[in-house]
């Protein structure tokens, strides 16, 4: 009634079955991944993925440790794993890129603070598991990132007005249909 966007990222599998339902406005996932692709707490079950899509909401695909088991840094086919299935369950309309990364290169100053703030989280007791490891994909730390992504999905047979609404397109148009009167 008010406008707010809810973001069920960091909710918990009931928490976000309940806002979906609760909400009459379409709800966000800006930055998870999938539970399907690979197990972690911090990614959505294919159920949540399929409600956000039937309420008309859009899920932003991270690009962090959280895409793989702690033994393997994730790469850009690893979060294109992730993109992809997504888009198979709830279609090319509800799929985004996840915010909750660094659109530039992360260079020696800005791993520093990023490490310093993991330590920080670990020593809390609020790490998630999986953050042992850099906070970013090494094969897309460039400012080229969305464009490596664009290529990477043209090639895998996305058409390019799917591409243009997964690259922020969706977002543009469920954040103006949250915040429209």
């Amino acid at each position: 009634e008010v406008g707010v966007a809810l973001d069920l990222s960091h909710a918990n599998t009931k928490t976000t079955a309940d806002g979906i339902a609760a909400s009459k406005k379409p709800v966000l996932i800006t930055h998870a991944g999938c539970r399907a692709v690979y197990m972690h707490p911090r990614s959505k079950e294919d159920r949540e993925l399929k409600a956000l899509a039937e309420k008309g909401g859009v899920i932003g695909i991270y690009m962090l440790p959280f895409l793989t088991g702690p033994s393997k840094q994730p790469m850009l086919k690893d979060f294109l794993q992730h993109l992809d299935h997504a888009v198979k369950v709830c279609g090319e309309d509800h799929v985004g890129i996840g915010s909750d990364v660094p659109f530039l290169e992360v260079g020696e100053v800005e791993f520093g603070i990023l490490k310093h703030k993991t330590e920080e989280r670990k020593a809390a007791g609020i790490a998630a598991p999986g953050e042992d490891r850099p906070a970013y994909i090494p094969d897309l730390n460039t400012e080229r990132k969305l464009e490596l992504v664009t290529d990477a999905l043209l090639k895998r047979g996305y058409k390019s007005a799917a591409v243009e609404k997964i690259l922020g397109g969706n977002f543009k148009r469920v954040l103006a249909d949250i915040w429209s009167a």
